[in-house]
């Protein structure tokens, strides 16, 4: 059985595309692992701790504890192997569709197609989603730190003050009800002493 070289061509050419939008769909879940807090630090993006914005307060570095790291760990390890499923699902459609063979330069062209994409424009789009990401939590802390400004200013003085008010008066009660009752105390056990003299 001859094989056509434009059947070949057509496999390879397909192996490649199918790899190409594999790496997007990595791209993907690496962009969820990046959104949830795994970092990735070849992509040598700043941080929010190492940015010090006018008005906000600068951020102490984060220090993840072991709970969080294992759920980052599993949440790394199910999208690595959603990954591999999904790819291998794939592959098979382009084989099955393709003479129904699996063959190995067609696996390595789907792997040549994954690799091209995802150090080129995969290593763009992951470099602009953190600094999207990075900037649009910036936006939110100057968003809370305008909406709380007023509440802040105007109203938290007034909820002081209040405060104290309703404390002082408190106190002011407490101690005329204390003050009473130990004037009771007191002259309950001094007419007490009085008719004990008045017996002796």
């Amino acid at each position: 059985m001859q094989v056509k070289i434009s059947d070949q061509l057509a496999l390879f050419l397909a192996s490649f595309i199918c790899g190409c939008v594999l790496s997007v769909f990595y791209d993907l879940i690496r962009m969820t692992r990046m959104w949830v807090g795994v970092d990735y630090g070849g992509l040598n993006l700043p941080k929010r701790e190492e940015l010090h914005p006018p008005l906000l307060k600068s951020k102490a570095k984060k220090i993840r504890s072991v709970a969080r790291g294992r759920a980052l760990d599993v949440l790394v390890l199910c999208g690595d192997v959603l990954f591999f499923i999904v790819a291998a699902f794939a592959m098979l459609c382009v084989f099955f569709n393709y003479g129904g063979k699996v063959r190995g330069s067609a696996i390595f062209v789907a792997a040549c197609g994954f690799l091209a994409c995802h150090f080129t424009v995969g290593e763009a789009v992951m470099r602009i989603f953190g600094l999207i990401r990075l900037a649009g939590g910036i936006a939110f802390e100057y968003v809370a730190f305008f909406a709380m400004w007023p509440v802040r200013r105007l109203l938290l003085p007034v909820l002081r003050r209040v405060a104290r008010s309703v404390i002082g008066v408190i106190r002011i009660v407490y101690l005329r009800i204390y003050t009473k009752r130990t004037e009771e105390k007191l002259l309950g056990e001094l007419c007490g002493l009085r008719e004990e003299r008045f017996e002796g």
